[in-house]
């Protein structure tokens, strides 16, 4: 959500090889991807617990 705010924000900027926007990509990308592992972990975790019950 928030890479695609930072894209449209950098959608008028011509100059694509600027390196506070390639970096601050990388780093949002980065923050993202951890944060969808995580929750992903956490579902696993949740399921294998609830799937336990039954």
């Amino acid at each position: 959500m928030a890479v695609s705010c930072i894209e449209d924000m950098y959608r008028g900027h011509n100059d694509k090889k600027d390196p506070i926007y390639s970096s601050l990509l990388l780093c949002m990308r980065r923050v993202e991807r951890k944060r969808i592992s995580n929750l992903a972990f956490l579902y696993r975790v949740f399921v294998g617990k609830f799937l336990r019950y039954f």
